[in-house]
């Protein structure tokens, strides 16, 4: 407690002590903590431009980016995520590039205020890659490590590529069946919403295959 200048203590034992300097003094007392600094835009603006953050790197290493990124293509390990890419994406872009002008002409003849109502199939195609890719790859992920003995590993993400690539090609192919078939406008608006699921999901799976096996 401080009174009149001075800093009065007292024990456990009842006993009491008079300090006159500073806190300090009492044995049993933590140091206080810094006063926090006060807010200027300045110091704000530095900590947010890109080219203060790296003590390291700085502009002279980007220019190696381009040659590691060529060596991270040919890494096997990172090469046939590629290839399967294009795959999966290149479905998406025939898909979201056709199935506008194919329900816009006969039999379908949709109106532009339909085909906007349309595109919530491939909003919620993406929605639900999340808890498809996310949330149960991880629980598959701790699973398998369980069974490891407790060890994880990056081949504990690989299931997670299973998924997107099966609906990938079920989509795909159905789809073109049903555009050449004009099949029910449902089933194309169902299948374009497969199809973006599945980008989205092997999206997901890139990203936790490349962090897992290349942590660095």
């Amino acid at each position: 407690m401080a009174f009149d200048e001075h800093i009065l203590s007292q024990a456990g034992t009842g006993k009491g002590t008079a300090h006159t300097s500073s806190w300090e003094e009492v044995p049993w007392i933590k140091p206080m903590p810094d006063a926090p600094a006060m807010w200027r835009f300045s110091t704000f603006f530095k900590k947010i431009l890109f080219w203060n953050r790296s003590t390291t790197g700085g502009w002279p290493a980007m220019k190696g980016s381009p040659c590691q990124i060529l060596l991270c293509a040919v890494n096997p390990l990172i090469l046939w995520v590629l290839i399967l890419n294009l795959y999966v994406f290149g479905g998406m872009v025939v898909t979201s590039t056709t199935y506008i002008s194919l329900l816009m002409s006969p039999p379908y003849n949709f109106t532009f205020t339909q085909i906007g109502l349309v595109r919530a199939s491939p909003f919620l195609g993406a929605l639900l890659a999340y808890p498809a890719s996310g949330i149960l790859t991880e629980y598959l992920a701790m699973k398998l490590a369980r069974h490891n003995k407790g060890v994880h590993e990056p081949e504990h993400y690989l299931p997670s590529f299973i998924v997107p690539v099966i609906t990938s090609s079920i989509s795909l192919a159905l789809f073109g069946f049903g555009a050449e078939r004009e099949w029910n406008w449902t089933w194309i608006v169902l299948l374009v919403g497969l199809n973006y699921f599945s980008a989205i999901s092997m999206a997901t799976s890139n990203v936790l295959w490349i962090t897992e096996a290349f942590p660095r």
